[in-house]
Order: structure tokens, then sequence, then C-alpha cells
């Protein structure tokens, strides 16, 4: 990834996109954790937790966690899910709390916002205080769609869904 070193913000916005190879968008993240001074990130959650299977059977990306996806030098998060399947709602309400603990350990010490689209809302409503108790601010809001175009390998432009 040659803008590793440098890049500061990345909005990458795939909700909505239908790509026919399985798989095709956990492939195409990057390794966040290599991204050394990134310190706004904006994506949907759904690619980070697909690793090459159906939606029946999800897998978290390269069987890691969230927080094991992200950089220490966050400054601040979004993310945003437009599936609104239970398998993905638990697995960033599990994510979260995972991340709550992780900055409690010192962990991201920069992270002092985090977004969340979701509908509905996760289970934990003391994710809020918690999380302003350690520095951070954590809100639910909305996230307009963006303009993202994806290719396919052989080149092909992915289709986005109706």
């Amino acid at each position: 990834m040659r803008n590793k070193a440098t890049l500061e913000t990345l909005h990458l916005d795939l909700r909505g996109q239908f790509c026919p190879a399985t798989g095709f968008l956990a492939k195409l993240m990057p390794n966040f954790p290599l991204f050394s001074v990134l310190r706004h990130l904006s994506i949907n959650i759904l690619p980070l937790y697909l690793a090459g299977v159906a939606d029946e059977e999800p897998v978290c990306s390269y069987g890691l966690l969230l927080d094991q996806l992200l950089p220490q030098s966050l400054v601040s998060l979004r993310l945003a899910d437009n599936t609104s399947q239970p398998w993905v709602l638990a697995q960033l309400g599990r994510d979260i709390a995972r991340l709550r603990e992780s900055v409690s350990n010192g962990e991201f010490p920069l992270l002092r916002k985090i977004r969340i689209d979701t509908e509905p809302r996760l289970d934990d409503r003391t994710l809020p205080d918690t999380f302003a108790s350690l520095g951070v601010d954590f809100r639910y809001c909305f996230w307009a769609h963006g303009h993202t175009r994806l290719y396919t390998e052989g080149g092909g432009l992915c289709r986005r869904r109706k």
C-alpha cells in the first residue's frame, strides 16, 4: 500500500455495493494497523466481518476482532451498518465492548470520538457514559451514503444495490 505512512484520513463507504465474487469486499480491506498515522477512519463494518463466506456463516475478517484491525493512532472512528442482520449487530456489540476495554487499558491513547450508524442500536445502553469516562465521545448518528466505485479483479465495475 503506497500511502500507509502518510494517510491521515480514510472515508471508505462500501454500503450498498454488490460484487458477485465471494468475499471480494473482505479481500479489499487494507491492513489498517500498518497505517501508522491514520487518525480518522470512516468505514462500514460488513467487509471487516466477511472472510469469504456466505452471510449465513459469518466469520470476522482474518479471525480478528475490531480492536485488532485498527491502528493505535486513531483519533476518530466512524462505523456504519446498513444490513441490520442480527449477527452483524451482535459482533459489533462485542467488538465495541472489547474496544472499550482496550481504551481503558491504555490502548488507542489518542481516540476521542466514536460514531456509529446502526439500526437498531446496540443493546449496551451504558456505552456513551462508559466511553465518556474514558475521554471518548461515543454517539449514534446517521452517515449519508458516499459515492465509492469498486472494480473487481477482472476490471468490471461492481453494481450498487437498489
